[in-house]
């Protein structure tokens, strides 16, 4: 969940908010492993960082400028 500031923090399903705000969301909930498209190319989430999410090409995927 991203907060105010910018940073990144995994949800806590034990806490009812957080749990409400991801089902109210589910187009901006993003897992470890999960394949998105960005940009007409196919990624999979590889990591979260603090401030990022990182990122990696599906086979097949080219990066437009």
């Amino acid at each position: 969940m991203q907060q105010d500031t910018g940073c990144l923090e995994p949800i806590d399903m034990g806490d009812p908010i957080d749990v409400e705000m991801a089902e109210k969301n589910p187009d901006l909930v993003f897992r470890v492993g999960e394949k998105l498209k960005v940009k007409g190319g196919d990624f999979k989430v590889k990591s979260f960082g603090k401030k990022i999410i990182v990122l990696e090409g599906l086979p097949g995927t080219r990066v437009r400028r």
